[in-house]
């Protein structure tokens, strides 16, 4: 029992031992009780240990390939532990102590559907062979501990319990329970010799046991003597006929008749055939595919019978029987050429070294799929797929697909091999849910049938549904309860030419007592709802028939089509399954070696034709095209797309497809639908607003041409011709009194430096270049300066006139000209000495900020060494506070021609001014801290031009009889009053 097939084989062996060596048994022996598990036998005998003993010798007697060993009651037969208690049989699990857990790990390299699967077969063991409940639970937790030690997770191991104990309680009972409640039918295939047909053979009984009819079918003779199961099926099983797969057959044989009628295909040689039924049971077509190998006997690696072998088999169409199939026939390398199986795995010659088929496997399905999506734009999908290796090899090669492209899968649910009313229930409700808008079934008819009927009781629609060849002729299209849900399906079907001549041979097929033809009987009844008198299988109902059929009917005068009806032009992979063993047998039989046959094999003859030979034929393949309709295009999407100007943001523990939508970030754009990552732009671009794409910043700086520049550039203009005008003044009436007083020389001096520091500020303003960068601070600092340092001279002046006056005083020595020029030298000349020392070391110099302002480049004079920067400006108030403290020292002298007061309100003025500048100049940006600087220039000197000589315009030109020395000194003539 090593080798995978082994079970089916002594499944196989047993039948036939029960039928032809059990009988001869109970002629000699009373057998009260028997019962079989696989190759393991219970027997019931009426006796004591002798006659026991000559049982066993006459078991062994019977056949020279089989023999037996004994067990008594309360032992181990191999793995089955079995005793009696009381009136009844108790059963469990027995290991032997050579058990050594040498099942797969999870970590293996071998498919993951496959090593999942692997204790859900043990645990459905533990269920059949298991009578108690205590011995059942304790069966589960011996699983779940040992495939726990092999690194399987414990969560999925109860999964696989559940579902395997619901099965227990579901499907056991409706085959041992009572009467059937209903009728269903369920689709099954054939296998044949030379060539194939898919007939359906199923059973009427309960909605929940068709899962076991083609095992009731193929077995019937066996356990039709349990009385149990007699109550509940009845004398025979009752079958129905499907003209779906039965038109393969007739594809087949019309094939066969065009071969045998073409003189130049198979010249002198008739091809024939032998057609077998399968019932869509891989038992079925096992057995079938050793009575093809062995003859009538079923002896292994021997051929019985004096008729030859067939040189090529035509099958099975479902997957599962072509594989096990052709594990069998590539041991012997006989050619199989399936019609409809579609696994990819068969492609494996290394495996299947002797199979072939007609029609592509899945995964050009899968291409077909991923297409169909691309166009549609579809990234949100649901995967349905059957218990087996249709449905789980296709929706794992789809996953792998769909991985690549960044496609997601909404869920991936395994169809329940039985019909479990709430493992469908959770099913559907995954498939209800409003995101989820497409549907892929891999699925063959046996899992669809009952998940349609479910959906359709749920009332779900607006689902579209991916068909694949599996079901893309299935039998829920023909149910009309399923239309609604149905609706807008897309089918994958294969690529139909037309067949010259098909339609006319089918019309043209007559039922006859000579041919003795089953399945041509059975359709015939099925189409013309009749009973043929001769058929003793019929395809009708018993009540059901209204009629008898003559045999004349003729298939042309139906109103309906069956042609077209039932889609005979699908059946072309039949058709071309024949013509590819025909044309392989004519290049073998011709020699010819440039047709696939290797030179190291010789050529045979008709009459040592082999079938290894054919195997070296060349397969076909047919194309898969789409064929759909629909009103509107669904969205299957898990989120919509993001526009430009904004990047996917996953969400955690989701699949890629889901993801939110946020704008890009300060400076980024993405200028296409769907981008994963915004873009920075380059630094002379900022986004749109949209985020959309990159244009230019805009420039930004002081400009004359803007208001704010123009203003300011025309009232540092207008305050330099006031000025100007103020000193042309004093120069028309410098013999005047009031400009004579307090040394008009500063005065001329202080109005030249006024001037100057007004038009200072136009340096300011414009585009910064290398010059105006390394003129205007500088330029501003010393001139400042220098106004300051006069109005210190000025002070100073005061102070030494008035105090000069005593006798004998010092301060006599300062008077003159040169204590004032000193003076303005020397504080004017550090100033001077800051400013070179900055401009020789680091000095200012133009630059483009992109940093201080988003989507504006602010062109600005950086001032190089902030050090120098806040020393000079730090000096020029030193020297305001050192003018304000000595001229608000000078306030009390008299009041004849000093200036000590105006000085005093003009530093004041002045350094309030400049010391409200520097937190203005600091909380500003751009053009606005040029401008502020620029206004406290003007400020400044408008301050000291209105608070000192201003006054003395008044004087000069408005009260010209004030600018006298008698009237500036105080004194009038007392002598003239009196």
């Amino acid at each position: 029992m090593g080798s995978p097939v082994a079970p089916a084989y002594a499944n196989i062996v047993m039948a036939w031992w029960e039928l032809e060596v059990l009988p001869l048994l109970k002629q000699k022996f009373k057998v009260e009780f028997f019962c079989r598990f696989i190759d393991d036998l219970v027997f019931i005998l009426e006796g004591g240990p002798d006659i026991v003993d000559q049982f066993m010798v006459e078991v062994n007697s019977l056949s020279r390939f089989l023999k037996f060993t004994k067990g008594d009651v309360g032992s181990a037969i191999i793995h089955l532990w079995w005793d009696s208690i009381g009136c009844q049989f108790q059963s469990k699990i027995h290991r032997k102590e050579t058990f050594t857990n040498g099942y797969l790990h999870f970590s293996s390299g071998h498919p993951k559907y496959m090593i999942k699967n692997i204790p859900k077969g043990q645990f459905i063991r533990a269920c059949r062979l298991t009578t108690r409940d205590c011995d059942l639970s304790s069966e589960f937790n011996f699983i779940i501990e040992l495939f726990s030690k092999r690194g399987y997770d414990i969560t999925l191991l109860d999964r696989k319990a559940n579902e395997v104990l619901d099965r227990c309680l579901m499907d056991f009972p409706a085959i041992l329970g009572g009467p059937s409640s209903g009728t269903i039918g369920s689709t099954f295939d054939k296998s044949v010799g030379l060539s194939s047909s898919n007939l359906i053979c199923s059973f009427e009984m309960s909605d929940d046991s068709f899962y076991f009819s083609s095992i009731l079918e193929n077995n019937w003779k066996v356990i039709k003597g349990n009385s149990e199961i007699h109550k509940v099926l009845g004398d025979k099983p009752k079958f129905v006929f499907s003209v779906l797969y039965y038109r393969f057959a007739v594809a087949m044989m019309f094939a066969v008749s065009e071969i045998n009628r073409n003189p130049y295909l198979l010249p002198n040689h008739t091809l024939g055939y032998i057609m077998y039924d399968s019932c869509y049971a891989e038992v079925r077509a096992l057995e079938v595919t050793m009575r093809l190998l062995s003859g009538e006997k079923l002896v292994p690696n021997y051929h019985c019978g004096g008729e030859s072998w067939p040189l090529a088999i035509i099958g099975d169409s479902p997957s599962a029987s072509s594989l096990i199939m052709a594990r069998l026939l590539g041991i012997y390398r006989f050619p199989q050429i399936s019609y409809g199986s579609v696994l990819a795995l068969l492609g494996d010659k290394q495996q299947f070294p002797s199979f072939l088929r007609t029609i592509s496997n899945f995964t050009v399905q899968v291409e077909g799929i991923i297409r169909l999506m691309k166009h549609f734009s579809w990234t949100w999908i649901g995967i349905l797929a059957s218990d087996n290796d249709i449905g789980i090899e296709a929706s794992q090669g789809l996953l792998q697909e769909l991985a690549k492209r960044d496609n997601c899968v909404a869920f991936l649910e395994i169809l329940p091999a039985y019909n479990s009313k709430s493992r469908l229930r959770q099913i559907v409700e995954k498939i209800k849910a409003p995101s989820v808008k497409v549907i892929i079934v891999y699925s063959t008819q046996l899992y669809l049938i009952p998940l349609m009927e479910e959906v359709t009781m749920h009332n779900v629609s607006d689902k579209v549904w991916i068909a694949p060849t599996h079901w893309a002729n299935s039998l829920v299209f023909y149910n009309k309860e399923n239309w609604k849900t149905l609706n807008g399906t897309l089918v994958f079907a294969k690529y139909n030419p037309e067949i010259p001549g098909f339609q006319e041979f089918v019309q043209n097929i007559t039922p006859s007592p000579a041919n003795n033809d089953n399945f041509l009987n059975l359709f015939w009844e099925t189409v013309f709802h009749c009973k043929l008198l001769s058929n003793n299988n019929t395809a009708i109902s018993p009540g059901k028939a209204t009629s008898f059929c003559t045999g004349v009917e003729s298939l042309k005068k139906l109103q309906t089509s069956v042609f077209e009806s039932y889609s005979f032009q699908e059946s072309i992979s039949a058709y071309n399954a024949a013509y590819a063993i025909a044309h392989g047998l004519h290049n073998l039989l011709s020699c010819d070696s440039k047709d696939g046959i290797p030179e190291n094999v010789s050529c045979a003859a008709v009459t040592n034709l082999h079938p290894c030979h054919q195997a070296y034929t060349r397969g076909m393949y047919i194309i898969f095209l789409t064929f759909f309709f629909y009103f509107e295009v669904p969205r299957a999407v898990c989120s919509e797309s993001c526009v430009a100007g904004y990047r996917k943001s996953m969400r955690k523990g989701q699949p890629i497809c889901c993801f939110d939508c946020v704008p890009c970030s300060e400076g980024e754009i993405s200028n296409h639908s769907n981008s994963n990552d915004c873009t920075r732009c380059v630094d002379d671009q900022w986004p749109t607003y949209a985020h959309e794409k990159c244009i230019p910043k805009t420039i930004e700086f002081l400009s004359y041409k803007e208001p704010l520049g123009a203003s300011l550039a025309a009232t540092s203009i207008s305050c330099a011709i006031i000025t100007a005008s103020v000193l042309c003044i004093f120069i028309k009436f410098k013999e005047t009194p009031i400009v004579k007083a307090n040394n008009r020389d500063l005065s001329y001096l202080l109005l030249f430096a006024l001037i100057l520091c007004f038009l200072c500020s136009l340096i300011f303003i414009g585009y910064p270049k290398t010059e105006t960068c390394l003129l205007r601070q500088a330029a501003f600092g010393v001139i400042f300066s220098f106004c300051v340092s006069c109005i210190l001279a000025k002070t100073i002046t005061v102070i030494i006139a008035f105090t000069s006056t005593k006798p004998n005083s010092p301060m006599r020595k300062l008077m003159g000209t040169k204590t004032p020029v000193s003076v303005i030298i020397f504080c004017s000349l550090i100033q001077v000495i800051i400013c070179v020392a900055w401009l020789s070391t680091d000095p200012p110099f133009p630059n483009a900020n992109m940093v201080i302002k988003p989507g504006t480049i602010i062109m600005e004079c950086q001032e190089g060494s902030s050090t120098a920067f806040g020393c000079m400006l730090g000096y020029m108030f030193f020297l305001s506070l050192t003018s304000f403290a000595i001229a608000f020292l000078a306030r009390k002298l008299p009041a004849t021609f000093n200036e000590a007061q105006l000085i005093t309100f003009s530093m004041i003025v002045f350094v309030s001014l400049w010391a409200s500048f520097i937190p203005a100049y600091l909380s500003t940006q751009g053009k606005y801290m040029v401008a502020v600087e620029v206004f406290a220039i003007l400020a400044s000197g408008s301050g000291l031009l209105c608070s000192i000589f201003v006054p003395k315009c008044y004087i000069i030109l408005l009260k010209p009889e004030k600018n006298t020395r008698k009237h500036l000194t105080g004194k009038t003539d007392h002598n003239t009053m009196k």
